[in-house]
């Protein structure tokens, strides 16, 4: 086992296991919840609408491919 940046590196079988500790995940989840508590109400609009966008094109991409 060899100690990485935060992480151990385990060899076996050709296989590589990433162990990362959770307090990695939970200063990660952390800081994003930070960094979007911080944006402005306005981006929030723009998020959801291109969420929407997204939906209704995905939606015709279905149909276009059930016609056939």
């Amino acid at each position: 086992m060899i100690e990485g940046r935060g992480y151990d590196i385990v060899y076996g079988n050709d296989n590589i296991i990433y162990d990362y500790k959770e307090s990695d995940y939970f200063q990660c989840i952390q800081k994003l919840s930070y960094q979007i508590s911080q944006l402005p109400k306005q981006a929030f609009y723009f998020i959801f609408g291109f969420l929407i966008f997204l939906n209704i094109s995905m939606l015709s991409i279905k149909e276009s491919f059930q016609k056939h």
